[in-house]
């Protein structure tokens, strides 16, 4: 292949000679004439009419259904509203309305009733489809409009009645409760961080008609009309429990007050509306208010009624209630701060005492005994670790059980001690001082000391002498039974030999053996010291990270972390 030139342009055989400019035509043929475009004309859109409203009725075998269909009313078309009727028989109910009969078609199917067309003054069984039926298309099936008894809503409220739902969470718990349970009720809500308000309230019966709900035509009563002036009125009162944040007050209150039954556990359905706790209505809680026309409703289960809430006071706060104590009288305001003495007067310090709480993080570091349990440790400690480490200092009445770092078990008897410090100060296991104290006013009030160890109690202050503390075996390792040391006679003779020439002869006169033999095997009760008495020495000289160290050494880790957890807290 030749080389290429340098500089010259590589050539390939697809590329192409560039095209030039394209040139007008000069003798092409003329454009056609544009063509008129012809109007057409557009269908007009054959949308379906609504149908007219006219008079439907839905037949209905409970009141619950009837609720289900004129609860709709107002929210599916703008036709008129809902009429209430009994059947002729007193076994259905009956709501009349002016809507489309395809609307009431499917809402009342969906309810589980019967559609009835009005035809000719009479309410005539509808088929389920097409157009509405005439009179005479059902003969027998027409149900007459004088026929049927006029009703209200609340009339089907009170027959429906309220079924039972699943527990929601409440914001806000509304009690009706007597006036003798408030004070408790209230008192548990603060406990528990809840914000209470109370009122006194008056309870008006709700209904005033007959017990089956039917009334006569006409009689001009309305849902809103109060009862009549010979019902009697119940004065209670009113309790609302709030949580804080807007989180829900505890189930466990809400379950526990509604085991009560003197009280009433309700929810708030809006401004005008109360109903009890774990039931529901038929009709949402805002139609509710609407029938309610400004009085405050109450519908709860047989066993506590409905009612009409009247308010005869106003809300309280709860605090008030139970924080009932002596009364302070209010002075006038004078120039002299000290109320006309010269000094006020010191406040007088409460008396220490010991009052119950919680102590999740404290162990047993000792334990107080008194004598009968002192007299079965025996029988408890026998063959257990502890017993090779506890110490027992007795006392006139009442013995402290201690060990090095800490008893840290639960025994049988006695009453569990905890180490509060500074030194060796004990309190009884859920327990604290009242005044709390800080480690300063400990020290002063309780100087540290080594040799003593400080039990509080309620009524009483034990001081212990721990330097008489003894093994706590030392309860039951009687004495030795009697020891013959298998010396030969002469080396006995000899060893007598030497004892008359060492020592005066007895005053009175004693078998010359056993004399020998004491004195040579007499047992000395005070044990040579062990790294469990210098870790203890260091704990009660208030050096108890030193302590914790020779645990440590010697493979104690429960011992040494309870000494350690000890430090800390003194530290504070």
């Amino acid at each position: 292949m030749a080389r290429r030139r340098r500089g010259s342009t590589p050539r390939f055989p697809e590329q192409r000679p560039p095209i030039g400019g394209i040139q007008p035509v000069e003798d092409g043929e003329p454009a056609a004439p544009p063509v008129p475009l012809r109007a057409v004309e557009v269908p007009r859109s054959r949308r379906r009419r609504p149908a007219p409203p006219v008079r439907v009725a839905g037949r209905f075998r409970t009141a619950s259904a009837a609720l289900t269909l004129a609860g709709q009313m107002p929210l599916t078309d703008s036709g008129g509203g809902a009429g209430c009727f009994r059947g002729p028989e007193q076994h259905d109910w009956w709501v009349v309305v002016e809507l489309s009969l395809e609307a009431v078609r499917e809402m009342t199917s969906a309810s589980g009733g019967r559609v009835y067309v009005e035809a000719d003054g009479a309410f005539v069984r509808d088929r389920g489809w097409g157009r509405a039926p005439a009179a005479d298309n059902l003969p027998g099936q027409a149900v007459p409009l004088s026929a049927l008894v006029a009703v209200t809503p609340l009339d089907l409220m009170r027959a429906a009645g309220l079924r039972t739902v699943a527990p929601a969470p409440l914001r806000e718990a509304v009690l009706l409760m007597p006036g003798p349970r408030v004070s408790a009720v209230i008192r548990r809500a603060l406990d528990i961080g809840l914000t209470t308000r109370y009122r006194t309230v008056g309870l008006a019966p709700l209904f005033r008609s007959p017990e089956n709900g039917v009334r006569s035509p006409g009689n001009g009563e309305r849902p809103g009309d109060g009862p009549s002036p010979d019902q009697e009125t119940i004065v209670t009162h009113e309790v609302r429990l709030t949580a804080a944040d807007e989180s829900p007050v505890p189930a466990s209150l809400v379950a526990a007050l509604e085991r009560d039954p003197y009280t009433l556990v309700c929810r708030r359905g809006g401004e005008f509306l109360l109903v009890q706790h774990r039931r529901s209505a038929p009709l949402a809680d805002r139609r509710l208010e609407e029938l309610a026309g400004g009085d405050v409703w109450l519908l709860a289960d047989s066993v506590h009624g409905c009612a009409r809430v009247r308010p005869l006071g106003d809300f309280c706060d709860g605090a008030a209630l139970v924080t009932l104590s002596e009364d302070h009288a209010l002075t006038n305001a004078t120039q002299d701060p000290t109320g006309g003495r010269e000094a006020a007067l010191p406040p007088e310090p409460t008396p220490l005492t010991l009052v119950r709480d919680r102590t999740p993080h404290a162990a047993v570091d000792a334990v107080l005994l008194d004598t009968g349990d002192r007299d079965l440790l025996p029988a408890l400690l026998a063959g257990r670790p502890l017993a090779d480490s506890a110490l027992l200092t007795a006392g006139r009445d009442r013995h402290l059980l201690t060990a090095p770092g800490g008893v840290l078990e639960q025994l049988p008897v006695g009453d569990p001690l905890y180490c509060l410090g500074p030194g060796n100060l004990f309190l009884p296991l859920g327990h604290r001082t009242q005044p709390l104290l800080p480690p300063t006013a400990r020290t002063r009030l309780f100087p540290a000391d080594p040799g003593t160890a400080v039990v509080l109690l309620a009524d009483r202050t034990l001081v212990f002498d721990l330097t008489r503390r003894r093994p706590v075996w030392d309860l039951w390792a009687g004495p030795l039974p009697e020891v013959d040391v298998q010396l030969p006679g002469e080396a006995e003779d000899g060893l007598a030999a030497v004892a008359d020439l060492v020592t005066p002869p007895p005053a009175r006169p004693s078998p010359e053996r056993r004399r020998v033999l004491d004195g040579v095997l007499r047992r000395d009760r005070s044990l040579p010291r062990t790294w469990r008495d210098e870790a203890y020495d260091a704990e009660l000289a208030g050096e108890l990270e030193h302590a914790a160290d020779i645990h440590l050494r010697h493979r104690n880790p429960r011992e040494a972390a309870r000494l350690l957890e000890r430090a800390a807290q003194q530290r504070g």
